[in-house]
């Protein structure tokens, strides 16, 4: 049974993902922005 478990995903879109890079991106600015103030807030 544990031979067929899986592994690994892939995800393949073909289309406009347009709307989902810009949510990626403003999801990246928060994670830097939190890091950064947890970064601070060490020193």
């Amino acid at each position: 049974m544990a031979a067929s478990r899986i592994k690994g995903i892939t995800v393949e879109i073909n289309g406009d993902t347009t709307g989902l890079n810009k949510a990626l991106e403003s999801v990246n600015k928060n994670i830097r922005s939190t890091h950064l103030c947890f970064r601070s807030g060490r020193r």
